[in-house]
C-alpha cells in the first residue's frame, strides 16, 4: 500500500509542475495558521515579504554553487548582496518602528489596539493593567502626567467616564481626588459615598483614606474604625494618623501620650509619617522630654526613604536642625547641603534656607544666595518673594530697592501669601515707600486678618499629614 509521501514523490515524476502546487498548498497552510493565532494580516504580509527575500537569497546560493560558467557570478553576486540589504534595512526599519516608533509608528502591531489612543495629538500605548478600562488609564495617565502634563481635569473627566460605566477603580480614584479637592472641588461626602459604592474598601490605602474621610467630617470614631482597619490590612500610615488625631485631642482632649505610642509602633514598623512626627515632637519638647539626638536620628531615617512624598520637607527640616548653632549636631555643611537636595525636589522653604545659609557662611556667597532667589522669585514661589522683598526693604547684604520690594510683595498678595500683606500693610504705614499711606495699610492689614482666618481654618480642615508651609514654620 502506498503511503501519501511516496504518491506525492510519484506525482511529482510525472508531473513536475506539482511542487509548485505543494508551494501553494503550504502557503494556504500558513494563512490558516495566521487566523487561527489571529495574527495581524500587515504582519504576515510582510513577514511574507521577508520570507520570500530569504527565499530568493536561498535559491541565488543554490543557483550559485550549480554554475559551471563564470558569466553569472557577478550578477548573482551582486543580487544576493541587494537581497542581503534590502533584507538588513527592512529588519531594521520594522525593529526601529515597532519598538520605538521611528520612522514611523507600528508599535500597534505588537500590542492590543484599544490600548493606543491619542492624548494630547500624540498616539501612545496606555500600558492598561488586566481589567484595568480605557476609561481608568486615560485618567490615570492624565493625573499622573505619564505621557504629557498633568491635568487633573482631564483626570477627572475620565474617571467620570468610567463612573458611568460602573467602574470600581475610577470609583476610587475619583473619590481620593474629591477627598483632597485636587483637580475637583472638595465633597468628602461623595468622596465617602463613591468608596463605598466601588466596594473596594479591602485594602490598606482605600481603608486608610476613607478614615481621614471621616475624620474631615469630624466623625471621629467612624475615622478610628477604618483607621484600625487599615492597621489590620498593615499600612502603616493609619499609625501616624490615629496618633495625630490624639494630638489634636480629636477624642476630647489632647493625650501627646497617646500619640507618641502610636508613631512610635508607626516608626518601629517603618512609617516615615510616624518618624516624623516623633522627630517635631522631641525637637520640640512639647509634652515629651526634649531630644533633639533622637529627632534627627529618626529624619536621617525618612530622608533615606525615596518614596515618602513628604521627603523634600523633612531634608528642610533637618537641615534647620543641622542650622541651629545651639546644638551640639551643629554642621552647617551638612546643611546646606540638605537644602540644596531639598530644592532639587521642590521645597520652597529649603531655597530661601539655602540662600541664607549661604550668605550667613561667607559674604562672597551673596551672589550666589541672589541667583537662588530670583529663580524662585520667577517660579512664583511666594518663599522666595516674601524673602526677597523684605531684604530689598531692610538690607541685609541686599542693595536696598523699595520699589522692587513693593512691586514683589503685591505679587505675593495676588498668590494668597499672608505675610506678604502684612509685610506691605506695616511697610505702608511707616512710609517705608515714601510717604506712609494709612488707608493702604489699613486695607492691607483688613486682607491679612481675612487670610490668616482662612489659614487657620485651613489647618483645622487638613486631611493629610503634609505640612501647609507659607511663612516657612514647621
Amino acid at each position: 500500500m502506498d503511503t501519501p509521501t511516496v504518491i506525492i514523490r510519484e506525482a511529482i515524476k510525472a508531473v513536475p509542475a506539482v511542487r509548485y502546487a505543494l508551494g501553494i498548498g503550504g502557503l494556504i497552510g500558513v494563512i490558516s495558521l495566521l487566523f487561527v493565532f489571529q495574527i495581524s494580516p500587515v504582519v504576515a504580509v510582510l513577514g511574507s515579504v521577508v520570507l520570500f527575500v530569504l527565499m530568493g537569497l536561498l535559491v541565488t546560493f543554490a543557483r550559485v554553487a550549480t554554475l559551471k560558467s563564470n558569466k553569472l557570478t557577478l550578477p548573482a553576486v551582486v543580487f544576493t548582496w541587494f537581497i542581503l540589504i534590502i533584507f538588513i534595512a527592512v529588519t531594521t526599519v520594522l525593529f526601529s518602528s515597532v519598538f520605538f516608533r521611528r520612522p514611523v509608528d507600528l508599535q500597534f502591531w505588537v500590542i492590543n489596539k484599544n490600548d493606543i489612543v491619542m492624548l494630547d495629538g500624540a498616539s501612545v500605548n496606555l500600558r492598561r493593567r488586566k481589567n484595568q478600562t480605557q476609561e481608568n488609564a486615560l485618567g490615570e495617565a492624565y493625573q499622573l502626567g505619564k505621557f504629557s502634563k498633568k491635568n487633573l481635569s482631564k483626570a477627572a473627566f475620565w474617571y467620570q467616564k468610567g463612573i458611568d460605566k460602573d467602574d470600581p477603580e475610577s470609583m476610587a480614584d475619583m473619590a481620593a481626588m474629591l477627598g483632597l479637592g485636587v483637580g475637583v472641588p472638595q465633597d468628602i461626602d461623595k468622596a465617602i459615598e463613591l468608596f463605598l459604592r466601588a466596594g473596594r474598601m479591602d485594602n490598606g490605602p482605600r481603608l486608610y483614606k476613607t478614615g481621614l474621610y471621616y475624620r474631615e467630617k469630624d466623625q471621629f470614631e467612624k475615622a478610628l474604625g477604618y483607621l484600625q482597619k487599615a492597621l489590620k490590612q498593615k499600612y502603616t500610615p493609619a499609625y501616624a494618623a490615629i496618633g495625630r488625631m490624639h494630638e489634636n485631642g480629636d477624642f476630647g482632649k489632647e493625650n501627646i501620650t497617646e500619640a507618641v505610642g502610636w508613631y512610635l509602633k508607626g516608626a518601629s514598623s517603618g512609617d516615615p509619617d510616624s518618624m516624623y512626627n516623633l522627630a517635631t515632637l522631641y525637637f520640640a519638647g512639647e509634652m515629651v522630654q526634649k531630644n533633639p539626638k533622637a529627632a534627627i536620628n529618626l529624619l536621617e531615617k525618612v530622608i533615606r526613604k525615596k518614596d515618602y512624598d513628604n521627603s523634600a520637607t523633612a531634608m528642610w527640616v533637618l537641615g534647620e536642625y543641622y542650622n541651629t548653632e545651639d546644638l551640639a549636631v551643629y554642621d552647617p555643611q551638612r546643611a546646606i547641603k540638605l537644602y540644596r537636595l531639598a530644592m532639587r525636589q521642590g521645597q520652597p522653604c529649603a531655597r530661601v534656607a539655602l540662600a541664607d545659609a549661604l550668605i550667613s557662611e561667607s559674604p562672597f556667597y551673596l551672589q550666589d544666595a541672589v541667583k537662588i532667589i530670583r529663580e524662585g522669585v520667577r517660579e512664583k514661589q511666594v518663599q522666595s518673594i516674601f524673602y526677597y522683598a523684605k531684604n530689598l526693604l531692610e538690607g541685609n547684604g541686599f542693595r536696598k530697592n523699595a520699589v522692587r520690594a513693593e512691586r514683589l510683595l503685591k505679587i505675593g498678595v495676588d498668590l494668597g501669601h499672608t505675610g506678604s500683606m502684612l509685610l506691605l500693610a506695616n511697610a505702608y504705614e511707616t512710609g517705608l515707600f515714601g510717604e506712609p499711606d494709612l488707608p493702604a495699610a489699613e486695607t492691607y492689614y483688613q486682607l491679612t486678618a481675612e487670610s490668616a482666618a482662612e489659614d487657620i481654618k485651613w489647618h483645622e480642615k487638613q486631611i493629610l499629614r503634609i505640612k501647609h508651609i507659607d511663612n516657612c514654620q514647621y
